[in-house]
């Protein structure tokens, strides 16, 4: 699972032998060594069991990292849930006529809820199994949201996460997941070397444009590198860790993913001196496009992370003053109370149905709708199975669906989601966003 499956694949036969394939890198850097000696070979062949035992523990290893991933996503999923009552749930107290210390106390409820949120959200992005797409990405979005990862076990640990992030940066063309798998295997490295070191430490990650490239800097105070060690730092299998607490991979694969993205990365370090790892990408040939995307990136707070809108934006705080019908349909009563309530204030006349024979009733008996607002996962056929059914018997209503979901590291849930035209929403979501949708599409003709 990940990007390291992807860029270092590999298999074990039952049978006698092994296959390693590496990135292109790998592959040259390895031709390159076994042309410099005729023994280079015999070496080659003489580590061949080492090595086949080191690639065994890392399959093993990331298996284990996939079926964490899974629990993960379903976890996830089921926090999403609750998470949404209780964000939107504050939000309905704070319209209401509060005393001062109550209204303190309900946003001190929002706000930690909201945080809870963005956690899981972190989780999902690196649980969800992710096809490699090079996009226009922002690094210090990307960077973000991966220190938010990290931030409470930094805290913990007594390690200062200092950011020095440069404002208005061109984007980099790069696949960001892998991205974050390079950064966070990096800020991994450093608070242990950090925590083995003298119990606390300072990290600081730095951002800068150097002529035509995007440099990433994360620096520690730990205890530096040896000077023998820095030319082997990134050799695949290279580690200096005790047995059991490295297999010498990852910054190897890292190395492999910034090569591949067209950029360098090295480590300047001296022996007691702490050590600064560089990452450099090229930027963007479109610098206006660019600079535009990373004002929006660095103004952004957040709002409307897994969503999928059409291009035209109603403002959810408006009544929508339509006297239409709704069908919300979801296997848990809070979230379609929440529902109900947040649409009749907007003048909506709201129906519910619990899981997926509930709304099938209510379609089945002559209900008339004119949007439908669903969750992709409940008991029997499910969201699709409901999106189906409507689609053969009413193809105008199943262009006003809108589907809600906290399962979008679910393979079968996104190659869904990207068949349909119909827009979703990640849970937990904000009520402005299901207003705003629902406007869109009642005001289709």
């Amino acid at each position: 699972m990940g990007w390291a499956m992807e860029v270092f694949k590999f298999s074990l036969p039952l049978v006698g032998g092994w296959v390693a394939r590496f990135s292109p890198w790998a592959k040259q850097s390895a031709s390159q060594h076994l042309e410099k000696s005729p023994e280079a070979l015999h070496v080659h062949q003489r580590l061949t069991d080492q090595e086949l035992t080191e690639l065994q523990k890392q399959f093993i290893q990331s298996e284990k990292l996939a079926a964490v991933g899974l629990l993960v996503a379903g976890i996830a999923h089921e926090i999403n849930n609750p998470l949404t009552v209780i964000a939107n749930t504050a939000k309905f107290l704070l319209e209401e006529e509060l005393s001062e210390e109550q209204r303190r106390e309900v946003e001190t409820v929002y706000r930690n809820a909201q945080r809870a949120a963005k956690i899981v959200r972190g989780l999902l992005t690196f649980a969800r199994q992710h096809k490699p797409e090079k996009r226009n990405v922002q690094i210090n979005e990307a960077l973000r949201k991966t220190l938010a990862l990290q931030e409470y076990d930094f805290r913990g640990s007594n390690l200062e996460i200092v950011q020095e992030l440069e404002r208005g940066l061109p984007g980099v063309i790069a696949d960001e997941h892998q991205l974050q798998q390079v950064f966070l295997n990096i800020m991994i490295n450093a608070k242990q070397a950090m925590i083995e070191t003298h119990g606390r430490g300072r990290f600081i990650v730095r951002t800068e444009r150097v002529g035509h490239m995007i440099r990433v800097s994360f620096l520690d105070d730990g205890p530096g590198i040896a000077p023998e060690n820095v030319e082997k730092i990134f050799d695949p299998f290279f580690t200096t860790k005790v047995v059991g607490k490295g297999t010498g991979l990852g910054l190897s694969l890292s190395y492999g993913v910034i090569q591949e993205h067209a950029g360098r990365m090295y480590v300047k370090s001296r022996l007691g001196e702490g050590a600064t790892f560089i990452v450099e990408l090229p930027a963007a040939l479109d610098r206006e496009d660019s600079e535009a995307m990373a004002l929006e990136a660095d103004q952004a707070d957040g709002v409307g992370e897994g969503i999928s809108i059409p291009d035209e934006q109603v403002d959810g705080r408006k009544p929508i003053r339509l006297r239409k019908q709704v069908l919300v349909v979801d296997d848990e009563a809070d979230i379609t109370n929440m529902l109900k309530k947040c649409l009749e204030k907007s003048g909506l006349r709201v129906d519910t149905a619990y899981g997926s024979d509930g709304a099938i009733r209510k379609l089945s008996n002559n209900g008339q709708y004119d949007l439908i607002i669903c969750d992709l996962k409940l008991p029997g056929i499910g969201g699709q199975g409901i999106y189906h059914y409507v689609s053969e018997r009413n193809p105008t209503l199943a262009r006003r669906f809108i589907f809600m979901t906290g399962d979008l590291a679910n393979p079968e849930t996104m190659a869904f989601l990207t068949t349909v035209e119909n827009p979703y929403l990640e849970k937990p979501f904000e009520t402005e966003q299901i207003l705003s949708l629902a406007g869109q599409l009642l005001s289709r003709h």
